[in-house]
């Protein structure tokens, strides 16, 4: 089985992975990092790193970020490299339908296919609502 990772500025990733709890039940082989507001980027780094190599039990880790360029999105690419790239993969946002289709689909698909798979479900999972119509 895939290991999902989600990492955010504050709260945000404990937002989505009790939520995702809320919705589907508890979940093996995932977890949520947080950056506090003033940690030091090494520590973090090396926490996100960590949690990552806990989760990958051979299928590999997806990582989800909050923001493509942040300091979560920095640290999950640097440590990028510790890992083999068919078993690493970052997502820079995200939202808790798109968690959501990962952990119902991470254990029929290689990391490599979900991600895939994510791309074009991510497209599906934000509506733009047009009421005048």
């Amino acid at each position: 089985m895939i290991g999902i990772q989600v990492i955010s500025h504050g709260e945000l990733s404990q937002g989505i992975v009790h939520s995702l709890q809320m919705i589907i039940g508890e979940t093996q082989q995932m977890a949520f990092d947080t950056l506090a507001e003033n940690e030091e980027v090494d520590s973090f780094r090396q926490k996100i790193l960590n949690q990552s190599r806990k989760l990958d039990r051979g299928h590999g880790v997806l990582v989800f970020v909050d923001m493509f360029g942040a300091t979560p999105y920095n640290c999950a690419y640097y440590n990028s490299k510790f890992f083999a790239a068919i078993h690493y993969q970052i997502i820079a946002g995200f939202n808790l339908p798109l968690v959501i289709e990962a952990i119902m689909q991470r254990e029929q698909l290689s990391l490599p296919q979900l991600v895939a798979h994510l791309r074009q479900t991510a497209i599906d999972t934000i509506v733009f609502q047009d009421n005048h119509e």
